[in-house]
């Protein structure tokens, strides 16, 4: 063989086995099957030009002993300069710079490597209990990002009626109210989203946006704001799950809904700040004031206890066991013995069992503060 044509050949062969040597390294990123893909590539390429080599190699030496030594040199001369040191100067380099110096390879190859194409590598399914298993026993993860992952599992075992905020709460607009009520309550709540009612709390007309309300002039008028700044609310069953919601959220491009119970009544309304809160806890802004307590101590038989309470909870810090009659929390309890519902911004005073209860403020038919006085002598340990 003449000497050029071999130290050519050399040469050739040299430059695309490193180039594939080069390539493997970026394929970690890739799908299965372009890894697959570009594997019988970078295979079939690294036994044509090894095989190529040798062959010129015995086919140039003159001698049996020549052949030998030069197959020796060949050898650890390809692995040097064809396989180890293009993957290291490949580790230094941009993965889409070393991918299009493969493609052209891939492209010429592909003819000949069709038909060697075999799923050598599948995804493996790493169940739920696995994940959880491996938590549990990496003590390289932290406490704070193993609650984070806990809680991306939890999605879809909650239902959005945990998590959203019930009707009685909702601050919301009425389409009855004039245009300088909605500015008022507008202003003042800041919300980015307000739901509007119409006849009543189950008949929803639509959800204002305020972002684009401020955009309008500011002596707008209701139809204007209607027009312009209200739009069709995206309505969810209170049974659906949480990672259910985010994905409908997310594919029509809505931050807020208004959820339903069974009978298509509204139970309340969630946001994607909900959701958010769901994974991370909750987010509270700068400006935010904490909420008070449920249940504080004054002295030694007197509390402070909001109707939101827990009626476990009561029961826990009075050291007593009340009649819940099926109440969960404490305003219940008190309804429960009231017997009506109660006028907003009434007052009252309520004895039962062991408790003299002062309500001070009753606000949208819901119990807020109340004032609890523990009878001397009366006092039930469970």
């Amino acid at each position: 063989m003449d000497i050029y044509i071999f130290i050519g050949l050399a040469i050739i062969c040299f430059i695309i086995s490193a180039i594939l040597s080069m390539a493997e390294t970026k394929f970690e990123e890739l799908t299965i099957d372009q890894q697959n893909t570009y594997y019988t590539t970078t295979r079939f390429g690294r036994i044509l030009s090894s095989g190529l080599l040798f062959i010129s190699i015995f086919e140039y030496a003159p001698t049996n002993y020549q052949k030998w030594i030069y197959f020796i040199i060949a050898l650890f001369g390809y692995m040097i300069m064809a396989v180890q040191l293009p993957k290291l100067a490949a580790n230094k380099m941009e993965d889409t710079t070393v991918l299009n110096l493969f493609k052209p390879i891939h492209t010429l190859f592909t003819p000949f490597t069709f038909f060697l194409r075999l799923d050598t590598e599948e995804e493996e399914e790493v169940s739920e209990e696995e994940i959880r298993e491996m938590i549990t026993t990496q003590s390289e993860i932290e406490e704070s990002q193993s609650e984070l992952i806990e809680n991306v599992f939890e999605l879809d075992d909650t239902s959005i009626e945990e998590i959203c905020t019930h009707r009685s709460e909702v601050d919301c607009l009425y389409l009855e109210d004039d245009v300088e009520e909605w500015k008022k309550d507008i202003f003042n709540i800041r919300h980015t989203y307000f739901p509007v009612f119409g006849e009543d709390e189950d008949d929803i007309i639509g959800v204002i946006d305020t972002r684009d309300y401020f955009r309008l002039p500011a002596n707008a008028s209701k139809e204007e704001i209607i027009n312009q700044a209200m739009e069709k609310p995206l309505f969810v069953s209170e049974n659906t799950k949480v990672d259910s919601l985010f994905r409908e959220m997310k594919n029509k491009k809505k931050f807020f809904a208004i959820v339903l119970d069974e009978y298509g009544g509204v139970e309340g309304v969630v946001t994607l700040h909900d959701v958010i809160e769901t994974i991370l806890g909750d987010l509270v802004e700068e400006d935010e004031e904490d909420e008070p307590l449920d249940i504080r101590k004054i002295d030694d038989n007197k509390w402070i206890i909001y109707g939101s309470a827990d009626l476990e909870e009561v029961q826990e810090k009075l050291n007593m066991k009340l009649d819940t009659d099926d109440n969960e929390t404490f305003a219940g309890y008190i309804l429960s013995h009231l017997g009506y519902i109660p006028e907003d911004h009434s007052r009252f005073e309520l004895n039962v069992e062991a408790l003299n209860i002062t309500v001070k403020e009753v606000k949208n038919h819901k119990i807020g503060q109340t004032i609890v006085l523990v009878q001397k002598g009366e006092t039930k340990s469970e």
